[in-house]
């Protein structure tokens, strides 16, 4: 055994040591080892028990009696424990006993450790359910001793115990892994890096500490698994039996590798953008080293490297939250508990899944609100949420700050006690109210098509009319502009309604897009069909449609496009929408709902920094609708977290239209696709057909596309001839792209691409993919002789690698 005299370094501090244990041969393993390997004079030691509450265990089904657990004692327990400390008392080490009791052992020892204000916590490792919790939990050091011939241990090791230390050092020393307890040198590198902790620092290098779990960094950052043995390494993993083991410091070292702390005043932090100048931060100099090339480039790697202390230090107690420590972390969407914003760096309590952001931690908790808007007392901070519904919003959500009135029964979200009193909505032309009061009428969300419970607070239209929302639905982000109108002065809409045309005589129209050419009213519908001409708005071919044709040029619009308003406002956003065109037809742009590309018009969202746009067939989508081939209204909906597969295409869709009645849904593409349309080779139209209760075992069988000549089922949507027996895929008879229109061109990887059709006698190849392109439409490289079948060819770096 080591002298802990003279083989440890005196320190300065003292530490507070706990021995978790429980009443097993495994604990009193544990207990020697530390006494062996570990504990020196001068530590402040504490055996820590928490023992199960009373409870029944054994239960089966039948007639066998239920057993109850053993009637341990106080005295008892203690007893037995002071038995387990007995090499303590021996090697002449003064410690002390500590016995709790808790239906939850994990939660309970983490909740000591921070209480008890330990340095570190050694623990049996057991099942591996206990100490797994607790390294991932608890703020101290962790220190898991692995019970020879034990779980997780490995063959050939009986008398050599694997040790794994989970770690918060802030010593000069590195921590290595320690497998078995060979030597008393050996145990004393590993050691020595513990001896002094005046706070609990931070573990590893921020970008593997904000990940959610060390097995998602490992699996997002490494292209393949890291060379342990490189210097370059620089992942710590608190799982416990792997070979990802502690290759960290805390301070800089001679080698300049590590993980560091320090000042450097000409960087900024990543988590605020701010200054490092006259702060204390953070940093991994191996994030910073050219040696991290393994690292994909993601959020995390393409992190600056430093990291104020203030940022991202774990908080130990939140007035919000005294229970449990909160850590800082990484994931993606994170809702603040406290204003409700989404955060992708947060605080947050793996236990009781409490997050909050970094802006709310740090503010001065408001125990008390004053809000006569609201309620008519004061409100104060409750801290017990259980299942409580909120008076206001009429939910019952566990993860937000609840605030209560200790006069009347009111309870309220924090977030739902500043709802604003007057908004607009997209889903409503007028304004609507905030209304608490209780009123006998039915109503229907008009957001969700839920109904309303009318105990509790809705807006309604401020004019009368039958129209009213849940006040969580109408402050949705894609709902509400988050504008507060309370003593605003109503605008008067009828300055934004013009035409978008001028009428120069009679069918003579001057468009506001095309000022340079008068166009004429095409009454014709027996016009011979050539699928190249399309209307420059909707892109989709010319049919029977009514037109406007340009006198001088092929610029062509349906009637029903050249009368879109040049300003909408749509249910699907909360903005103003402007129609915009490109007249020099040099780009394109996707549609927000329909995800498709066009180079056709689009309604664009006039607010700065939002990049909302749609295409003037979705645009035309109402907010409910009747479609021909459901038998019930479907109302447009947008849950970007819920979403469902289009019942037609069987996309996976956000946008979409969905049936009150039933699970119908409709994505926007089919939304929009036109009832008729011409084919070539067909003398009749073509007709949008969909059966969702087609099997293939009519008497006409399976059908069969013309173009592709694989199987077109009608559960999946297709164009049909019922008098020639023709059926077509949609792709097959629009194309791929079929919003692009053969115009026009774009520009691809500083590359001018121009749009063309694809009606030559043979197929060119493409350059990228070296495929026969089979599209409507062709891509070509303007000046080369190079062709791409595709859009997502011609986005593709390679191809002008490759013709360079």
């Amino acid at each position: 055994m080591m002298n802990p005299e003279s083989d440890h370094p005196s320190s300065p501090r003292q530490r507070k040591i706990g021995i978790a244990v429980e009443l097993s041969e495994e604990s009193a393993f544990t207990v020697r080892w530390a006494v062996d390997n570990y504990i020196r004079q001068g530590d402040d030691i504490i055996i820590l028990h928490v023992s199960p509450t009373a409870g029944l265990f054994g239960a089966d089904w039948g007639y066998y009696p239920l057993q109850t657990q053993p009637p341990y004692t106080t005295a008892s327990i203690f007893s037995k424990v002071a038995d387990l400390g007995k090499p303590l008392k021996e090697a002449g080490f003064p410690h002390t006993i500590h016995t709790v009791k808790d239906y939850d052992k994990r939660e309970r020892l983490c909740l000591e450790t921070q209480r008890l204000n330990l340095t570190a916590l050694i623990m049996g490792f057991g099942d591996g359910s206990v100490s797994d919790f607790c390294v991932h939990h608890c703020v101290c050091q962790v220190v898991v001793v692995r019970y020879p011939d034990g779980p997780g241990s490995v063959e050939g090791t009986r008398a050599a115990p694997i040790v794994t230390f989970k770690s918060r050092t802030d010593d000069d020393e590195e921590i290595d892994k320690a497998k078995t307890a060979l030597t008393a040198s050996v145990h004393h590198q590993h050691i020595k890096a513990m001896d002094s902790v005046s706070k609990q620092p931070l573990l590893f290098c921020p970008r593997a500490y904000f990940t959610n779990n060390e097995e998602d960094f490992r699996a997002m950052q490494f292209r393949e698994p890291p060379n342990l043995s490189s210097p370059s390494f620089h992942l710590t993993s608190l799982v416990l039996g792997n070979d990802f083991n502690i290759t960290r410091k805390y301070y800089y070292d001679r080698h300049g590798k590590g993980f560091i702390k320090g000042h450097r005043p000409n960087k900024q932090c990543e988590i605020c953008s701010k200054s490092l100048l006259g702060t204390t931060f953070y940093s991994c100099t191996l994030c910073l080293r050219p040696s991290c090339s393994p690292l994909q480039s993601s959020v995390l790697s393409r992190s600056s490297g430093y990291y104020h202390e203030a940022c991202i230090e774990p908080i130990s107690k939140h007035p919000y939250h005294p229970k449990h420590a909160l850590r800082f972390r990484y994931e993606s969407g994170q809702i603040c508990l406290s204003c409700s914003t989404f955060k992708d760096f947060a605080y947050h309590c793996s236990i009781c899944n409490f997050t909050m952001c970094q802006d709310c931690a740090r503010e001065p908790p408001l125990f008390a609100i004053d809000y006569p808007k609201r309620h008519e007392h004061t409100l104060f901070y409750f801290q017990r949420k259980g299942s409580l519904i909120c008076d206001v919003c009429g939910l019952s959500d566990g993860r937000s700050l609840l605030y209560s009135c200790v006069k009347c029964n009111f309870v309220v979200h924090k977030e739902c006690v500043y709802f604003p009193c007057i908004i607009k909505i997209s889903r409503h032309e007028h304004r609507l109210s905030f209304n608490s009061s209780l009123t006998p009428e039915q109503w229907l969300c008009g957001v969700c098509r839920e109904s309303i419970d009318t105990n509790f607070a809705r807006y309604s239209c401020v004019k009368g009319c039958s129209f009213a929302v849940h006040s969580k639905c109408a402050t949705r982000k894609d709902v509400w502009d988050g504008k507060e109108l309370e003593g605003e002065p109503e605008e008067d809409e009828s300055l934004y309604i013009f035409k978008s045309f001028n009428e120069i005589s009679d069918g003579i129209i001057e468009y506001f897009r095309h000022k340079s050419h008068h166009m004429r009213l095409d009454e014709d519908t027996n016009r011979a069909f050539d699928e190249d001409k399309r209307c420059r708005a909707c892109t989709f071919p010319i049919c029977d449609d009514l037109i406007y044709s340009c006198m001088q040029c092929d610029f062509i619009l349906h009637q029903t496009c050249a009368h879109l308003p040049p300003r909408k406002q749509h249910a699907t956003h909360p903005h103003p929408l402007l129609l915009l065109v490109d007249e020099e037809h040099e780009d394109y742009f996707q549609c927000t709902a329909c995800k498709r590309e066009s180079n056709g018009f689009a309604y664009t969202c006039c607010a700065r920094d939002c990049n909302f746009t749609l295409d003037v067939s979705c645009a035309s989508i109402a907010e409910s609708l009747i479609h021909r081939f459901h038998p019930h209204p479907i109302y447009l909906i947008h849950e970007s977290t819920a979403q469902e597969f289009c019942s037609i295409c069987g996309q996976l869709i956000g946008h979409r239209l969905n049936c009150g009645e039933c699970r119908f849904a409709l994505c926007f593409g089919c939304a929009t696709l036109p009832n008729k349309l011409r084919y070539k080779h067909d003398e009749h139209f073509l007709i949008f057909s969909y059966d969702e209760d087609f099997s293939g075992s009519q008497e006409s069988g399976p059908h069969l596309c013309e173009v592709c000549e694989k199987q077109a089922n009608p559960k999946n949507g297709v164009y049909m001839c019922n008098d020639c027996n023709v059926t077509l895929h949609v792709e097959c008879l629009l194309g791929k792209e079929m919003y692009m229109m053969p115009i026009g061109g774009l520009i691809s990887r500083n590359v001018n691409v121009d749009i063309l059709p694809n009606n030559r006698l043979t197929r060119n190849i493409c350059q990228r993919c070296h495929n026969r392109c089979q599209g409507k439409i062709i891509f070509k490289a303007r000046d080369r002789s190079t062709f791409l079948c595709s859009l997502f060819c011609c986005l593709t770096k390679s191809w002008v690698d490759r013709d360079t």
